[in-house]
């Protein structure tokens, strides 16, 4: 017999188990004991979700197992108690008061403690949903690890000496990020839009706490007094040729699922997240564009598309009336490639641990290694730093939208419900003014 007791990131804080027992007792103990800590319920409930297909993949997941017997504690008080009195009680002990000498947690008053009661109050723990955690999360993360010259986080630092003009040079260093490209070549990326919801998450954060803590929180928050510039910026979007760049640096990167994915993005309007993966619930259920959806056995010559943000559904045509395809380019590569899971985008390479394929999001909802290989690819193909892979799908619509479709068109290929909200994705072009003009000299020489 084997317990196992791990902290929330999953790291193995205390381990007991019986003269005599085997090594494989206290490796599944701990891998239990990992699983109902990260994913937040008992093994025995995650081992029946993993039978669902579009979970399956989870249990691939190094340190993850599906047996029964781990259960995640969930009684607040007492996981305070046990972490920050228990816990480091034992670690005096074993350590013979050494472990005393290190300081435990945030430094009262700074930033990082600032976020730490922030993230503890019920306004973050019950108000706010799970994709929004996880934005906060990330924003005040990357927020707290900027380096300042003295070589210390910003999270270090003193929310009393936290002034506007130290916030400014926060918001810069957000801002621009440099860059190097597998060419060797460095550059800079503005950030604009990361840095205003870094920014607004730190302002939230400073007005959260000051309500709990008035003596330590000064009442001017410097967060609320910046001057943010205006990131109401159109996503630039993407040429067909730029679309084809990028597919062939994909290929010969060793990335044909983001190839196909950028495809997918053109073609039919899916968006990133709801193709490459996207986390639905605290139990780390991922939906994503199955290959049940691909050439069903009752209608085999179409694909189910369905647009989660607003719930609307496109059986997509894949062949014309004489069953040639409207889609050669994508269906030949979607007809040719390998099922590697539920999925129909998933990693390229296996992972080492488990020699299976993974969904590019990973179990928290992170899509960070899929945009930073994205980036990489668009920076060998040599594409315009305006460029995002969201810039693929706004392109496709803005394609549809020169080749003179009507509102209605667009809108059944697309998935958008009003023309209003299509008119963001289509931008006015050349082409579109030329075809208008057209059809007024047609309607006056009738």
């Amino acid at each position: 017999m084997a317990a196992t007791v791990v902290d929330r990131a999953g790291r193995t804080k205390v381990v007991v188990r019986d003269d005599g027992t085997g090594p494989h007792t206290v490796e599944a103990s701990q891998r239990k004991a990992y699983t109902a800590a990260i994913f937040r319920v008992p093994t025995a409930a995650f081992a029946e979700r993993v039978k669902q297909p579009a979970a399956a993949a989870l249990i691939n997941l190094e340190h993850v197992i599906a047996l029964q017997g781990g259960v995640p504690i969930k009684a607040e008080d007492e996981v305070r108690r046990a972490e920050t009195i228990l816990l480091p009680a034992l670690d005096s002990w074993r350590t013979r008061g050494a472990s005393d000498l290190v300081p435990t947690g945030p430094a009262l008053g700074s930033f990082d403690w600032l976020v730490t009661e922030f993230k503890k109050s019920p306004k973050f723990s019950a108000k706010l949903s799970l994709r929004t955690k996880r934005d906060h999360d990330w924003l005040l993360e990357l927020a707290s690890s900027i380096k300042l010259r003295d070589g210390r986080r910003f999270g270090e630092v003193q929310i009393a000496k936290i002034n506007e003009a130290v916030v400014d040079k926060l918001y810069a260093r957000l801002r621009y990020v440099v860059e190097r490209g597998d060419d060797g070549v460095e550059r800079t990326r503005d950030r604009l839009t990361t840095a205003n919801h870094a920014m607004a998450s730190a302002q939230r954060a400073w007005n959260v706490v000051r309500r709990s803590n008035p003596d330590r929180v000064p009442v001017v928050n410097p967060f609320a007094k910046m001057e943010r510039e205006s990131s109401d910026r159109t996503t630039r979007a993407a040429t067909f040729d730029q679309l084809q760049a990028f597919v062939a640096a994909c290929d010969s990167a060793g990335h044909p699922s983001i190839a196909t994915a950028a495809l997918i993005l053109w073609h039919w309007c899916v968006r990133e997240e709801h193709l490459v993966g996207q986390v639905i619930d605290a139990k780390g259920t991922i939906r994503a564009l199955p290959w049940s959806s691909y050439r069903p056995a009752d209608d085999p010559d179409s694909i189910l598309l369905i647009h989660w943000k607003n719930d609307e559904v496109v059986v997509m045509p894949l062949a014309d009336e004489d069953r040639s395809p409207l889609f050669p380019q994508l269906t030949d590569r979607l007809d040719a490639s390998p099922r590697q899971g539920p999925f129909i985008i998933m990693r390229d390479h296996p992972d080492r641990a488990t020699g299976v394929h993974l969904p590019w999001v990973t179990p928290s909802g992170d899509l960070t290694h899929f945009r930073h290989t994205v980036r990489k690819i668009m920076n060998k193909a040599a594409l315009p730093s305006e460029i995002t892979f969201t810039s693929f799908r706004h392109g496709g619509v803005t394609e549809a939208a020169d080749a003179d479709l009507t509102d209605r068109q667009m809108r059944a290929l697309s998935g958008h419900r009003t023309a209003d909200v299509l008119d963001i994705y289509a931008k006015r072009t050349r082409v579109q003014r030329i075809v208008a003009v057209r059809k007024r000299n047609a309607y006056r020489t009738k």
